[in-house]
């Protein structure tokens, strides 16, 4: 056997050298890949926390305010909701072409400024219209933290990725109703929001910190904001209507309602033929994008129902304080929390078609068994928790 020479032990030991580089950058990727989800999914936890919380607030909102209808001082719920589902996608292609990082830390801070002031809001007026800025922050800071997560972590690594930054949403569910209903209980519903700022703050140090900044440099044209302005006046006219249905007469409900499609249609005509749509049109073309987003749409508005139905019925119908009724709503995000990763793996092994009849079957008997089997007598363990 030959003993090696100089040269070939030097070119072993670059080797080793190299290999151990090679293993120490990747781990060192790998620390940073992890610090960009922990400090993008703390934001996203404040954002749906907020969500949560306020739904929990909402009874103690309507008692500050005898005043104001109920329909009118829904626009605190419907006015975030509207303002955010139109902002949405336009706030992640300005991300991919202003940089992602910086859109996140200027959405957790307008989120804050924000959340200050719902907090300190006088009216209701006022209260709807720093709603409405949190809309905003929420917008911008949702799809630039998962940009900067995707951004972060190996291709291989996105699904688990993907599904701890999501899993956020159901902690935020969870924690929510129980630890918001406290807030409330001892300090009112100005908690709901100042709330949110510790937790801002602390996603805001540690993301200008940590977070690396990142583009697409194949965006090139500014979002179109007519029609984002479409959109939101379409949306919101049509969101009135049906607040005002019991108020307002037939023709007065008419002419809203027209007036909210006419602006739809407008945007989607103008979406065609923009360069930079605040939604591309052509998408729906494909049949699984527009029946995935029908069953999003349709889930998210059972939901959305589903908790403020949930607050309104324990407070006023079970006679609930607000702390009796979200530890009453906690056990069902916390389904959703044990659940989710397992319906992951099963998704990767069978695909996610039977996981999407499913869960839609299960979760409509669900509410339909609910509604017919809930009396107006307390029966928490027997009635609510098991459905």
């Amino acid at each position: 056997m030959s003993t090696p020479t100089l040269t070939e032990s030097n070119k072993s030991d670059d080797r080793l050298h190299s290999g151990a580089g090679a293993a120490v950058v990747e781990d060192k990727a790998s620390r940073h890949a992890w610090e960009t989800l922990l400090w993008t999914s703390l934001g996203v936890f404040m954002a749906f926390l907020d969500a949560t919380i306020l739904f929990a607030a909402f009874p103690n909102i309507r008692r500050s305010f005898p005043a104001v209808s109920a329909s009118d001082l829904s626009w605190v719920l419907n006015a975030y909701s509207v303002v955010y589902a139109a902002m949405l996608v336009p706030a992640g292609r300005l991300a991919d072409r202003v940089g992602r990082r910086r859109m996140f830390l200027l959405g957790v801070t307008v989120f804050i400024l924000a959340s200050l002031a719902c907090g300190i809001s006088p009216t209701p007026l006022t209260l709807v219209a720093a709603r409405v800025l949190q809309a905003i922050g929420g917008a911008m800071l949702m799809p630039a933290s998962l940009a900067l997560v995707l951004h972060a972590f190996p291709r291989r690594k996105w699904a688990i990725a993907v599904s701890l930054w999501t899993a956020v949403g159901a902690l935020a569910a969870a924690v929510g109703p129980s630890a918001g209903a406290v807030l409330i209980q001892l300090g009112g519903w100005r908690w709901a929001f100042f709330v949110n700022l510790p937790v801002g703050i602390l996603a805001l140090v540690k993301s200008r910190a940590r977070l690396d900044e990142s583009r697409d440099q194949k965006v090139q044209e500014w979002p179109d904001i007519g029609g984002i302005v479409l959109l939101v006046l379409g949306v919101a006219l049509l969101a009135l209507d049906i607040v005002k249905s019991a108020v307002w007469n037939r023709t007065i409900l008419a002419v809203c309602a027209g007036a909210g499609i006419l602006f739809l249609a407008w945007f989607v005509n103008r979406s065609r033929k923009v360069a930079e749509p605040a939604l591309n049109i052509s998408l729906f073309g494909a049949a699984n994008f527009r029946y995935a987003n029908a069953a999003s749409m349709i889930f998210s508005a059972a939901f959305t129902a589903m908790f403020l139905g949930s607050v309104l019925f324990l407070t006023s119908v079970w006679g609930y304080d607000t702390t009796r009724a979200g530890l009453a709503m906690t056990p069902g995000p916390l389904v959703v929390i044990a659940v989710a990763p397992l319906a992951g793996r099963l998704a990767g092994r069978f695909g996610q078609r039977p996981l999407l009849l499913i869960g839609g079957i299960a979760f409509g008997i669900g509410f339909f068994v609910r509604s017919v089997a809930t009396s107006s007598t307390p029966h928490n363990l027997t009635e609510w928790l098991r459905w």
